[in-house]
């Protein structure tokens, strides 16, 4: 974060902005918020810095990956190697979506999912990943439901 003052006269006080300057990816929108089961449905992301995004990932609880497209669930450490990066960005288990299965622009990120067999509503988060980090909000996830 940057801190910016401003002198004014000795009888005014001085004013401070402070501005934030992020170029990792962010997260505003998902649209929609839900995937039926057994369905595939396009998904729009939306937010900023998306047009940087090099990985897209799905991130789930247990059990929901179970059919045989989505079985290469893995332990992502994007950042392990780098000390300052680590604790920022954790290592994280999920689905690396295919590049041929995302569409980017500066501000919308589409791709293809695909509602899994699921015990009751699951939820799914959406990591994207650019060259400044990753992003995964939590309180935007999709629902899965049958």
């Amino acid at each position: 974060m940057n801190i910016y003052t401003t002198a004014m006269s000795a009888a005014s006080t001085m004013r401070v902005e402070r501005v934030s300057i992020s170029a990792r990816p962010t997260i505003t929108r998902i649209n929609p918020g839900y995937v039926h089961l057994g369905y595939d449905k396009k998904v729009s992301v939306e937010g900023y810095n998306l047009d940087t995004v090099e990985k897209v990932y799905l991130s789930a609880s247990a059990g929901i990956y179970t059919t045989a497209e989505l079985s290469g669930v893995s332990a992502f450490d994007l950042f392990g190697s780098l000390s300052g990066l680590s604790a920022t960005y954790p290592s994280f288990s999920g689905f690396e979506v295919k590049s041929s299965d995302f569409k980017k622009s500066r501000n919308v990120l589409t791709l293809s999912v695909i509602g899994t067999p699921a015990l009751g509503v699951q939820k799914i988060n959406i990591l994207i990943k650019n060259p400044a980090g990753y992003t995964i909000d939590s309180t935007r996830t999709l629902s899965i439901s049958a």
